[in-house]
């Protein structure tokens, strides 16, 4: 009975609409990454769409990543001529993600040193298919060689191999790996006790730096607590929701690492958000955070990871809640990626958290700009369409597979308790 109680706990605390929810956070998540993708890198003199178009997805524009591992998985005819784009960040979690989900049983397994071996195997499976059989899985592959290459580099494991590059981890430069990696994760972990969601996070990821251990725990407990978000919650709109809980979570985690730097932050970039408010031109906006923000060394750490420092996602995130409209989720897009640099990433992690709060059918609700496709859910279906034509990527089968892993975990949990 307790174990049944357990496996029904989802469902008490978002209803009957928990695939929805699932569905919303996998949907804003594939979402930003594709909106993020033809400004990423862009200069700060370059202009963006003004607001109200913030959320309109663009064609493709084959980056200088698109060759690598980390940008577009697509060919150049592919991405240049279609809408919608996702990039690594949705291939990750679609592909690697997943596969490193599904080799635990137990929340207790889920640790990235239990996933070695499954991740070295994998690794040497599709290099000798690409090897004897031309398989086409080649920048799977690629990434796995690579994370394995720097998991080793930063102390897990021995796996070493030259196939696998070093493409980010830099001692001593925190850059956004946990968010990366784990954010969507977290939706697994909804009505779960926030300190023990904070904690699992914290230690989750190997190659995460200082402060970005603190950033991911905080983001994974909101994005926990988005799936349990209320229609009370979706009345209030997401940003004065989101300003709230971090505040909160801010005091209630006082004590960990780092928490008063990112509490500095925070306050900050609140504060500076609201002053902008009353700013009538947001281009200068934009240049603004460029000048009084992202190249002031007390707000963004000037390494050679500045562009996907967590902190500078995390200023970017408070930033666009504080200065956009609370409902105003277009506005918010619309701030991530005229902020340039890692505009697929930042605003694909964050779309995560904005994808639970509001579920895919809450997603319809909130407005995008006055054209044919007028709301957030439509746009993302774009994304969601492209990742499937041109990657196979499946969200609705996804989605299931969370709902069924959520239980599986959670009962094994309990009953081991028992």
């Amino acid at each position: 009975a307790n174990v049944l109680l357990v496996i029904s706990l989802l469902f008490t605390l978002v209803g009957s609409n928990v695939l929805d929810k699932i569905r919303g956070a996998i949907m804003l998540g594939a979402y930003g990454d594709a909106l993020g993708e033809p400004t990423e890198n862009l200069a700060f003199t370059q202009p963006v769409p003004p607001p109200l178009q913030g959320c309109r997805l663009r064609h493709g524009n084959y980056t200088v990543w698109s060759d690598s591992t980390w940008g577009v998985w697509v060919d150049k005819e592919q991405c240049d001529s279609n809408i919608g784009v996702v990039t690594d960040d949705t291939s990750f979690r679609m592909v690697l993600l997943r596969r490193m989900l599904d080799n635990s049983n137990a929340v207790t397994e889920f640790t990235e040193a239990n996933q070695l071996q499954h991740m070295a195997d994998r690794e040497a499976y599709l290099w000798k298919r690409e090897k004897e059989e031309g398989l086409r899985a080649v920048k799977e592959r690629q990434m796995l060689s690579d994370f394995l290459t720097m998991w080793r580099i930063a102390g897990l494991g021995h796996w070493d191999h030259p196939r696998g590059v070093n493409a980010f981890y830099i001692k001593g430069a925190p850059a956004c790996f946990g968010t990366y990696q784990y954010m969507e994760a977290a939706i697994l972990f909804a009505g779960r006790n926030e300190s023990d969601v904070f904690d699992f996070f914290y230690h989750l990821a190997t190659l995460d730096q200082e402060y970005g251990h603190t950033v991911l725990g905080l983001m994974a407990v909101v994005t926990a607590k988005a799936m349990v978000a209320t229609e009370t919650d979706q009345e209030k709109g997401f940003g004065d929701w989101f300003l709230a809980q971090m505040g909160t979570l801010l005091h209630q985690f006082s004590d960990k690492p780092y928490a008063a730097r990112v509490r500095k932050h925070f306050e900050f970039m609140k504060s500076k958000g609201v002053k902008w408010q009353k700013h009538d031109k947001p281009q200068e906006i934009l240049e603004a955070y460029g000048t009084e923000i992202y190249n002031n060394a007390t707000w963004s750490n000037p390494t050679k990871m500045q562009i996907h420092d967590p902190l500078v996602f995390f200023n970017q995130w408070v930033l666009s809640t504080s200065y956009c409209d609370s409902h105003n989720i277009s506005c918010i897009f619309w701030f991530l990626n005229g902020v340039r640099g890692d505009t697929d990433t930042v605003s694909s992690e964050f779309g995560t958290p904005i994808g639970a709060f509001y579920g895919e059918s809450g997603l319809g609700k909130v407005p995008c700009d006055d054209g044919v496709e007028s709301n957030m859910a439509a746009q993302a279906k774009v994304a969601e369409a492209f990742a499937f034509k041109f990657y196979n990527y499946n969200f609705t089968e996804q989605a299931v597979w969370y709902q069924q892993k959520y239980e599986q975990w959670w009962a094994k949990a309990e009953d081991e308790e028992l």
